[in-house]
């Protein structure tokens, strides 16, 4: 590892990016600003105590000697913008980190991707669009970007994963941290097939105050965000504010007006998001169109097996809302036998599937 990329990780550790452009502007190079004595800062307009107290603070915290083997020991690099690594549409958005920790591989940075976000409460309508939405995109190759957050985020990492393709989560922690801790196993998953990355320096711990600033890394690694399910005031629609930033493609999932989980969505739609419908909604607006085999995948989706009436009639019946057999059997009027043999056909022709509780809901 070169002294710049030391010197770099150690600047960019102060946290504050407008501060660090500053200093780079002013002293050249991130080793001399670590070697600048203290009367130097002095001496540049606007830099307070508290800033340079913040340039003490580091350089006692910031270990430049044994960074080298810490990284080592992690398997991890620091990528700063002048490598050859750093992902173009990184560099592109505002507030493009200095530098960013990395574990795994860095090519997929430059795969298409589209970032999956939403609710940490997610609903079963949620699981099975993510789930639905993620193994599409991920078998047609695009790379799946997300933030290990519970809920929203880790379906669509194991979906991405279980289909055989490619993730990435962007932390709001050091790389070497686990956030939420349950999720040590997918993060080692996630390393595996794609990497995790983060600009905070090794040891950050979780405070609330980096997650909304990460988010802005989520949506620049992507061509496309889509919104699973938000309320909103949500960190979900802190992503597609900063995809909007950006001048990146939003799409949201509609949702019942009823439920506090698609206020976001809905009022994104509403002022403009486009609405995903299908998988094949987010593939068009990636340009993608056209299986291994040449056939037009909404071709395919449309090209069911043809419903009969009492089968329609139960269909018709159905929504994004999961409903029960006797829910069924008193909007149809049919018998619970007749219901239940009705569901297992709409399941096996893929009209539907099964929620949670023995519940069944239109698929996606």
């Amino acid at each position: 590892m070169d002294e710049n990329t030391i010197y770099t990780a150690f600047l960019a550790s102060l946290n504050d990016l407008n501060f660090e452009e500053r200093l780079l502007d002013v002293f050249g190079s991130a080793k001399d600003v670590y070697n600048a004595p203290e009367k130097l800062f002095l001496d540049i307009e606007g830099v307070t105590a508290a800033k340079i107290n913040k340039i003490k603070n580091a350089k006692k915290t910031f270990d430049i000697d044994g960074f080298e083997e810490k990284m080592k020991a992690l398997n991890a690099r620091f990528i700063t913008r002048n490598d050859v690594d750093y992902p173009e549409k990184l560099l592109q958005i505002p507030d493009a980190p200095m530098g960013f920790y990395i574990i795994g591989d860095e090519t997929v940075l430059k795969m298409p991707a589209v970032a999956i976000v939403g609710s940490r409460k997610v609903t079963s309508y949620g699981v099975e669009c993510t789930e639905k939405i993620t193994s599409v995109l991920s078998q047609k190759g695009i790379c799946i970007v997300s933030g290990m957050a519970q809920g929203t985020d880790s379906y669509a990492h194991k979906a991405a994963i279980n289909a055989g393709g490619k993730t990435v989560a962007v932390f709001g922690t050091g790389i070497d941290m686990c956030y939420p801790s349950m999720n040590l196993n997918l993060k080692r998953s996630i390393i595996y097939n794609g990497c995790v990355i983060s600009e905070y320096p090794l040891g950050t711990r979780p405070e609330k105050w980096n997650f909304p600033f990460r988010n802005r890394i989520i949506s620049g690694l992507a061509d496309v965000v889509a919104v699973i399910e938000a309320d909103r005031r949500s960190g979900s629609m802190i992503t597609a504010n900063h995809a909007l930033d950006q001048d990146k493609t939003i799409m949201a999932l509609p949702g019942n007006i009823n439920s506090a989980l698609s206020n976001g969505t809905n009022l994104l739609i509403r002022d403009g998001a486009i609405p995903i419908t299908a998988p094949i909604d987010v593939l068009e607006q990636m340009q993608i169109y056209l299986r291994q085999d040449g056939d037009d995948v909404r071709e395919e989706q449309n090209n069911k097996i043809p419903l009969e009436n009492d089968e329609k009639l139960v269909y018709d019946c159905m929504d994004s809302e999961p409903k029960s057999t006797d829910e069924l059997v008193y909007m149809t009027k049919l018998s619970i036998t007749d219901v239940i043999r009705l569901l297992s056909m709409l399941e096996l022709k893929g009209y539907i599937t099964k929620a949670s509780g023995q519940k069944y809901m239109r698929c996606l």
